[in-house]
Protein backbone atom coordinates (compact mmCIF):
# COMPACT_ATOMS: atom_id res chain seq x y z
CA UNK A 1 0.00 0.00 0.00
CA UNK A 2 1.41 3.35 -1.00
CA UNK A 3 2.02 6.02 1.73
CA UNK A 4 -0.12 8.83 2.05
CA UNK A 5 1.38 12.53 1.42
CA UNK A 6 2.49 14.41 4.68
CA UNK A 7 0.86 17.68 5.25
CA UNK A 8 1.07 20.22 7.97
CA UNK A 9 -2.00 22.27 8.99
CA UNK A 10 -1.14 25.47 10.97
CA UNK A 11 -4.25 27.27 12.33
CA UNK A 12 -4.28 29.68 15.56
CA UNK A 13 -8.02 28.00 16.09
CA UNK A 14 -8.46 24.45 16.93
CA UNK A 15 -12.01 23.72 15.03
CA UNK A 16 -10.07 25.14 11.85
CA UNK A 17 -7.34 22.80 12.45
CA UNK A 18 -10.04 19.70 13.20
CA UNK A 19 -12.24 20.75 10.05
CA UNK A 20 -8.76 20.58 7.82
CA UNK A 21 -7.76 17.40 9.40
CA UNK A 22 -11.09 15.10 8.57
CA UNK A 23 -11.06 16.97 5.46
CA UNK A 24 -7.91 15.89 4.36
CA UNK A 25 -7.38 12.53 6.71
CA UNK A 26 -8.65 10.44 3.68
CA UNK A 27 -5.65 11.39 1.20
CA UNK A 28 -2.65 12.61 3.49
CA UNK A 29 -1.29 12.03 6.66
CA UNK A 30 -2.34 14.99 8.72
CA UNK A 31 0.11 16.92 10.51
CA UNK A 32 -1.51 19.84 13.07
CA UNK A 33 0.24 23.21 14.66
CA UNK A 34 -1.56 25.74 16.73
CA UNK A 35 1.08 28.14 15.78
CA UNK A 36 4.69 29.28 13.74
CA UNK A 37 6.75 28.09 16.53
CA UNK A 38 4.89 24.85 16.81
CA UNK A 39 4.66 24.31 13.35
CA UNK A 40 8.43 25.07 12.83
CA UNK A 41 9.16 22.14 15.17
CA UNK A 42 7.10 19.88 13.55
CA UNK A 43 8.95 20.82 10.24
CA UNK A 44 12.10 19.88 11.72
CA UNK A 45 11.15 16.39 13.57
CA UNK A 46 9.14 15.61 10.44
CA UNK A 47 11.42 17.06 7.43
CA UNK A 48 9.74 14.54 4.78
CA UNK A 49 6.57 16.78 5.20
CA UNK A 50 6.08 18.94 2.16
CA UNK A 51 2.61 20.31 1.54
CA UNK A 52 2.07 23.11 4.20
CA UNK A 53 -1.23 24.96 4.48
CA UNK A 54 -1.21 27.83 7.00
CA UNK A 55 -3.80 30.66 8.36
CA UNK A 56 -2.78 34.08 7.81
CA UNK A 57 -3.94 35.67 10.86
CA UNK A 58 -1.97 34.36 13.85
CA UNK A 59 -0.94 35.23 17.15
CA UNK A 60 3.03 36.29 17.63
CA UNK A 61 3.44 35.42 13.82
CA UNK A 62 1.28 35.70 11.01
CA UNK A 63 1.13 33.52 8.33
CA UNK A 64 2.96 34.91 6.06
CA UNK A 65 6.09 35.87 8.16
CA UNK A 66 5.79 32.12 9.16
CA UNK A 67 6.08 30.82 5.14
CA UNK A 68 8.89 33.58 4.85
CA UNK A 69 10.81 31.74 7.69
CA UNK A 70 10.15 28.75 6.85
CA UNK A 71 11.02 29.10 3.07
CA UNK A 72 14.42 29.66 4.05
CA UNK A 73 15.10 26.38 6.00
CA UNK A 74 12.85 24.40 3.43
CA UNK A 75 12.82 25.95 -0.04
CA UNK A 76 11.42 22.77 -1.35
CA UNK A 77 8.15 22.39 0.48
CA UNK A 78 4.93 23.66 -0.91
CA UNK A 79 3.60 26.14 1.20
CA UNK A 80 -0.72 27.73 0.65
CA UNK A 81 -2.51 30.15 2.29
CA UNK A 82 -5.60 29.76 4.08
CA UNK A 83 -7.68 33.28 5.50
CA UNK A 84 -11.29 34.92 6.53
CA UNK A 85 -10.00 38.20 4.71
CA UNK A 86 -9.30 39.37 1.21
CA UNK A 87 -6.04 39.18 0.22
CA UNK A 88 -3.33 41.59 0.09
CA UNK A 89 -1.17 43.00 -1.91
CA UNK A 90 1.75 41.27 0.33
CA UNK A 91 0.07 38.17 -0.31
CA UNK A 92 -0.50 38.93 -3.29
CA UNK A 93 3.11 39.40 -4.32
CA UNK A 94 3.99 36.24 -2.27
CA UNK A 95 2.10 34.24 -4.62
CA UNK A 96 3.21 35.98 -8.00
CA UNK A 97 6.59 35.11 -6.41
CA UNK A 98 5.69 31.90 -5.91
CA UNK A 99 6.42 31.52 -2.07
CA UNK A 100 2.97 30.90 -1.43
CA UNK A 101 1.73 28.30 -4.15
CA UNK A 102 -2.11 29.08 -3.61
CA UNK A 103 -4.56 31.46 -1.55
CA UNK A 104 -7.55 29.78 -0.22
CA UNK A 105 -10.38 32.01 1.71
CA UNK A 106 -12.61 31.10 4.31
CA UNK A 107 -15.13 29.09 4.13
CA UNK A 108 -12.67 27.25 1.62
CA UNK A 109 -13.32 24.96 -0.93
CA UNK A 110 -12.45 21.82 0.45
CA UNK A 111 -11.62 20.30 -3.31
CA UNK A 112 -10.03 23.12 -4.36
CA UNK A 113 -7.74 22.76 -1.58
CA UNK A 114 -7.23 18.95 -2.10
CA UNK A 115 -6.79 19.56 -5.51
CA UNK A 116 -4.09 21.99 -5.00
CA UNK A 117 -2.21 20.21 -2.65
CA UNK A 118 -1.83 16.83 -4.88
CA UNK A 119 -1.21 19.28 -7.96
CA UNK A 120 2.01 20.51 -6.00
CA UNK A 121 3.43 16.76 -4.85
Amino acid sequence: MEEKPLVLVVDDERINRVILERVLDSTFKVFAAEGASEALEILESNPEINLVITDMRMPNIDGLEFVKTAQLRWPKKAYFMLSGYAITKEIQAAVDAGLIKAYFTKPAKFDQIKKALLDNL
